[in-house]
């Protein structure tokens, strides 16, 4: 088995510091970790010189910042060149990483959606009558704009036409050439509590936590994952997030679905609560089926439970090229210049540029989205794509899903250690 992660831009025979704790991870249970040059694969450059590092051949899962679907096809395409097969294709990269590829299996528990196939105005107008009169959501196939709520994300009426294309614009002028697919509009909906970020293995849930934008607020009842997880395991899909929030009405709806690979991890979540047996199971489609997984990890508790305190939702942001090589570059002196190199990352100084905190997954890496001034935005409860109003302090962390016969915890190993919506 073979964790692929980013390299480093400025040491490029490393992990990108973002990711680096799930590669130590993955050695110490005895897994292969290769590195991959991700700005040469997000420009479309030579997809074969980007994995030349990546050695011999089996099984690999990808954990990094986020790929068009485009971009991840031929991420597929050169690793199998090396006779290296990612555990998810490119077609189930498309369907888990762009909502009109899981939106119909799940339109009965997700928020009414409309979307167009780029950016035209005619298109979008379209779409805007067919989703009706009321307040609505506005992200492309991929992202939304939700930290730029009142400007590029809500929009309180779609019978306005005007207003709604406004809030269109912009959000057009912030994604830029990160723009994905089309417009998305999403019926505006009430929530209660913060969002959930459950992991899910071969349509199995097997981790609930906190999503990264709000990994200290809490869920006022127990999640109920009856009604969702056979829509999710009917997808079909090897690796993915589903992030859930409770509806002022008691129903729990689905905010989004990712691909597991590209979603972040919550800083509550520490690497050792991800590997919870001596050494991560086998995660291939031929371990699955011969039920060589290794030993079982032991039970945390139930995927439907929450425990008091700490679950809502994260963002997965995309760094621009130079935001890394500076954090980086920062990362490399506050090591030099502080007396215990062993100390954690989170003891360590933030960038003297950053005016907040880069928050994201891999799923959080579309997008060059920085929240400013490193808290909650001081808002109420949101709706569809934006987030779920502030909860309470207090988070005591994930809650692992009982283990299932021959389905493990590989990929949150690599999975749920890392990252960037």
């Amino acid at each position: 088995m073979i964790l692929v992660v980013p390299a480093n831009p400025l040491r490029p025979r490393y992990p990108d510091e973002h990711f680096a704790a799930e590669p130590q991870a993955a050695r110490a249970s005895g897994l292969d970790v290769a590195v991959v040059d991700h700005d040469a694969l997000a420009r479309g450059a030579d997809a074969r010189r980007a994995v030349a590092s990546v050695p011999g051949s089996g099984i690999a899962v990808y954990r990094g910042w986020m790929l068009t679907s485009q971009r991840y096809a031929a991420f597929v395409e050169a690793l199998a060149e090396r006779g290296v097969v990612l555990r998810t294709g490119g077609e189930q990269y498309r369907r888990a990483h762009e909502l009109p590829g899981w939106y119909a299996a799940l339109a009965a528990v997700t928020p009414p959606s409309a979307w167009t196939t780029g950016p035209a105005q005619t298109d979008f107008d379209r779409a805007r009558v067919e989703l009706g009169a009321g307040p609505a959501v506005l992200r492309d196939y991929s992202k939304s704009m939700k930290h730029y709520w009142d400007e590029a994300a809500f929009i309180p009426d779609l019978e306005d036409s005007a207003a709604a294309w406004s809030v269109a614009s912009r959000f057009l002028e912030l994604r830029e050439d990160d723009f994905v697919g089309g417009f998305v509009l999403r019926r505006f909906e009430r929530f209660a509590c913060a969002e959930v970020r459950t992991w899910w293995i071969d349509g199995v849930c097997v981790l609930t936590g906190p999503h990264p934008d709000s990994p200290n607020d809490s869920a006022p009842i127990e999640l109920d994952l009856a009604p969702i997880a056979p829509l999710i395991a009917r997808l079909g899909l090897p690796f993915v997030t589903v992030d859930l929030a409770l509806r002022t009405d008691g129903v729990w709806r689905v905010i989004e679905l990712g691909d597991g690979q590209v979603s972040d991890r919550p800083t509550t979540i520490e690497t050792q609560t991800m590997i919870t047996a001596d050494r991560l199971p086998e995660f291939s489609p031929a371990g699955v089926a011969a039920g060589r997984m290794g030993s079982a990890p032991p039970s945390l508790g139930v995927c439907n439970h929450l425990p008091r305190g700490g679950l809502g939702r994260g963002r997965r942001t995309n760094y621009s090229r130079m935001d890394r090589l500076l954090s980086s570059a920062w990362s490399l002196v506050s090591a030099t210049c502080v007396p215990n190199p062993a100390r954690r990352r989170s003891d360590r100084q933030s960038p003297p540029w950053a005016g907040g905190h880069r928050t994201g997954s891999p799923r959080g890496s579309h997008g060059s989205s920085y929240r400013r001034g490193g808290g909650q935005p001081s808002c109420g409860v949101r709706g569809a794509a934006g987030l779920a109003g502030p909860g309470q302090s207090g988070a005591r962390g994930p809650v692992l899903a009982r283990p299932v016969e021959g389905v493990h915890l590989h990929a949150l190993a690599s999975a749920c250690r890392g990252t960037s919506d």
